[in-house]
This record gives C-alpha cells, structure tokens and sequence, in this order.
C-alpha cells in the first residue's frame, strides 16, 4: 500500500482506518436504500394515477381494509427525508458525495410533493369537509 506524501498524517489515518471504510458502505447501502424506496413509491403513485387497470390490480393484491399502506406512504414522506438529514449532518458528506445526497433529497421531497399533494386535492375536491 502507497501512502501519499503530501497528505496529513490524519488524512492518512481516517483513509487506512478499516472502520471509516464500513461507515461509508453503511452510509452507501442507507442511501441506496431510500433512493430505491423512493423511487418504487413514486413509479407506483404515478402508475396508479395514471393507468386504472394497474390500480384495480394493486387494490385486488394488496387488501386496504386495514390502511397499512397508506400509513406506510405517510410515513415515509417525514421519516426519509429526516433519515437523511440526520445522516447528513451527523457523518458529514464526503466531497464527491455532494450530487448523490442533493439527488437524494430532490426524489424525497418529489415524494413528499406528489404524495401530500393528492391529498390535499382529494379534501379540495371532495365533499369530506
């Protein structure tokens, strides 16, 4: 292993550490992780908006009886975008990963957008209240 002349001794140190190295896979897989979760959570909103023979599909496989999925939805419109927030500031953002974090946090709050949207379209245009 070649070290880098010109680097700090603790620059050295945080690159050699075998820990840092499982942080940034941890930090990595999390993000990847909410990156997928959004982006499944979207396609499906937009293919049950769009397309009815794929919502009459998903009500007869996933049963509404008990509002789980809902819940779920609601859910992860507060809770993604808070994992990475905390994520963000407690770890900090390595200088390459700036991009990755700021496409992280455009699909959340697209998420959270299109989510609270329709249902504050579904009180507006509804004769609930």
């Amino acid at each position: 292993m070649e070290i880098n002349r010109f680097a700090s001794r603790e620059t050295q140190i945080k690159t050699n550490n075998p820990a840092n190295l499982e942080r940034l896979s941890f930090q990595s897989l999390l993000r990847l992780l909410i990156r997928g979760i959004t982006l499944v959570l979207i396609a499906d909103f937009l293919m049950a908006t769009l397309s009815t023979t794929y919502f009459r599909a998903m009500m007869g496989i996933i049963p509404t009886n008990y509002g789980w999925d809902v819940l779920f939805r609601m859910a992860s419109t507060i809770v993604l975008p808070l994992i990475l927030t905390v994520e963000s500031l407690r770890k900090g953002v390595p200088s390459g990963k700036q991009s990755i974090l700021i496409l992280d946090f455009v699909l959340t709050a697209i998420w959270f957008c299109f989510f609270w949207g329709s249902v504050l379209y579904a009180f507006v245009n509804s004769s609930i209240i």
